[in-house]
């Protein structure tokens, strides 16, 4: 699944850039709400009443921008919306001109920024990978990925942290983002922003399969994940698996284990995988030698085998209170 996302934003980028290399300069109506600020790059264009001048104007360190127009001079410019710098500039321009009309559109937003951190894929362009970087116009997460390097191959795409200024923090789902067009997991990007790409290693999306399987052990879930597919994911059954009483342990209500026996014999009879078992994060999958009634002797027979920390992290929350 990471594969097919790195995939989609290989595409992506593919599209986005420009042919012939040099990339193409382009200006962006701006939001009535945009504050301007230090960097941002604003396209003037002005009609006098007989020709149109274009200018460019960058927004200093100090917060103004110099206009080459006798009269008018440094201006200005951080802090400020569209709609007052557009009425700003007209009020000027109407005390040279007669006959006035501006148009103000940006070209680059530099002021407003963006962090990025966690697992971020590091590319051979200077601007990818975990930093802190503009945003080049009105911008979603996809595309501002896109542009910075996309998820690392370890990176739970699932559990993207997105934090706001004001404190709000969303829980996104690229996957969703990406193959479903869910926009609500695809927002618009704001200045001050920070997303933070977790690993998969850091989080508790994963199932335990153990027992008589190829490669007992972690399984990872990168979207959802049936019994069918994790046991595949471990290596299958050995030639000593039970396939008939495959015991899946789940936490039920107030955190008490619940038993569920599953017959994979029975899942394949008439190949309708309709009876797979959905597995959630924390289930324990496992495939004993015979069959096993009561969560008690499954405790007794997985305790020796999970290890210290993997015992106090599973068992004990499986554990009857």
């Amino acid at each position: 699944m990471i594969a097919a996302l790195l995939c989609a934003f290989g595409i992506v980028a593919a599209q986005e850039a420009p042919a012939g290399g040099a990339p193409q300069e382009q200006t962006i109506a701006t939001d009535a709400g945009y504050r301007f600020g230090a960097g941002d790059v604003l396209s003037l264009r002005i009609w006098n009443g007989q020709k149109i001048d274009e200018l460019k104007l960058t927004v200093q360190s100090d917060g103004e921008a110099f206009l080459p127009v006798m009269g008018i001079g440094s201006l200005a410019v951080a802090g400020r919306t569209v709609v007052d710098l557009k009425k700003d500039l007209e009020r000027r321009f109407s005390a040279i001109y007669k006959e006035t009309y501006v148009e103000l559109l940006i070209t680059r937003y530099a002021g407003h920024r963006v962090s990025l951190m966690g697992e971020v894929k590091t590319t051979a362009r200077s601007d990818s990978g975990p930093g802190t970087w503009a945003l080049e116009g009105p911008t979603r997460l996809v595309s501002f990925l896109s542009a910075h390097g996309g998820p690392g191959q370890d990176a739970d795409v699932m559990r993207i942290q997105l934090v706001r200024p004001n404190a709000e923090r969303r829980e996104l789902n690229l996957f969703r983002a990406v193959f479903q067009a869910d926009e609500s997991d695809d927002p618009w990007l704001q200045n001050g922003d920070l997303i933070f790409i977790p690993s998969l290693s850091m989080g508790n999306r994963k199932v335990f399969v153990l027992g008589e399987v190829g490669q007992p052990g972690v399984v990872n879930i990168i979207d959802r994940i049936g019994l069918v597919e994790a046991i595949a994911r471990a290596g299958g059954f050995t030639q000593k698996g039970y396939i008939k009483g495959i015991v899946v342990l789940k936490r039920g209500a107030e955190g008490k284990a619940e038993i569920q026996i599953a017959d994979f014999k029975e899942m394949f009879k008439d190949g309708d995988l309709k009876a797979d078992v959905p597995l959630q994060p924390g289930d324990i999958v496992f495939v004993p030698r015979r069959a096993i009634a009561t969560i008690q002797e499954v405790m007794s027979i997985l305790q020796p085998a999970l290890g210290i920390i993997e015992s106090i992290y599973i068992i004990d929350n499986f554990r009857k209170k």
